[in-house]
């Protein structure tokens, strides 16, 4: 086993701020009433997420579990525009191994009661369809964290541009780990911009598609990240649940 500084994704770093309505599929994933990760809309049911926010060996139990949806402020006290849900299952997918480098880190929570979709700040996103290619650029959201910000200014929702790096770079970048053939690497366009620990299983966002999931970070050095790619590895895994869940 490869020992490495890999750590859960997190709130991002120089970011810009975001409105919900430009990510109205964006929730946070809330433990005991704080913030854990970032989760995606896939149904008025179903929230999509990163099976490492909610391992079974932190104690996360269903009943502990709630997801805000419909606002930009994860402390929702100025917006009043949020609306929180319960978690009744969680579901892992079956081959997800955090030992083999967080492989097929993917988890779909099923609420106990709909998102009521507005189309405006609660909406569910669709699947990608396509293979994605080198130098694509993608949307990420979540919660700004820098050395100057206070607490408040880090309730409030920001977002950066990423780029899709080549499957050979992503390799030699984490050369003597085991990547997966559905994890690919991605890297921020801006150099000064970074996601930082705490708040992963985000949407990766292209063209109102979901084509990933945030999984993990490699250590503090590294600006590449690691995502979870859907297509062509999850849809019909993703859909089967949405149908029988």
């Amino acid at each position: 086993m490869t020992a490495c500084d890999c750590k859960r994704m997190s709130k991002i770093f120089k970011g810009k701020a975001a409105n919900i309505g430009e990510f109205p599929h964006h929730v946070s994933v809330q433990y005991s009433e704080h913030h854990i990760c970032g989760g995606s809309i896939i149904s008025s049911n179903h929230v999509l997420t990163a099976a490492n926010c909610i391992v079974l060996d932190l104690n996360v139990v269903t009943g502990n579990l709630k997801v805000l949806a419909g606002t930009g402020n994860r402390r929702d006290e100025t917006t009043n525009t949020g609306t929180y849900h319960n978690v009744k299952y969680i579901i892992y997918h079956p081959e997800y191994s955090p030992k083999l480098f967080w492989k097929n880190d993917i988890a779909i929570l099923t609420l106990e009661t709909p998102i009521i979709l507005n189309g405006e700040t609660r909406d569910s996103v669709a699947l990608a369809g396509s293979i994605l290619l080198p130098g694509t650029i993608v949307r990420i959201c979540g919660w700004r964290h820098d050395s100057i910000s206070t607490v408040r200014h880090g309730w409030q929702l920001q977002q950066l541009r990423l780029q899709i790096d080549d499957i050979v770079f992503c390799m030699e970048h984490f050369k003597g780990i085991e990547i997966s053939v559905s994890q690919r690497c991605a890297t921020p366009t801006v150099k000064s911009a970074d996601i930082t620990l705490g708040n992963g299983g985000g949407g990766m966002i292209r063209q109102r598609k979901l084509v990933g999931i945030i999984s993990v970070l490699f250590g503090i050095k590294s600006k590449s990240t690691i995502f979870t790619q859907i297509y062509p590895f999850y849809n019909a895994w993703i859909q089967y649940i949405i149908s029988n869940y």
